[in-house]
């Protein structure tokens, strides 16, 4: 049962971990863009 455990929060942190990065990689390529325009 403790595996099962583990597995779930590896898979959350990992679904976490991508959520923040595309997050971040959106965020950087919209200011990417305002920067690029001037």
């Amino acid at each position: 049962m403790a595996v099962a455990g583990v597995i779930v929060g590896l898979v959350t942190g990992a679904m976490a971990v991508s959520l923040l990065l595309a997050v971040a990689l959106l965020l950087g390529w919209h200011i990417y863009q305002l920067y690029r325009l001037d």
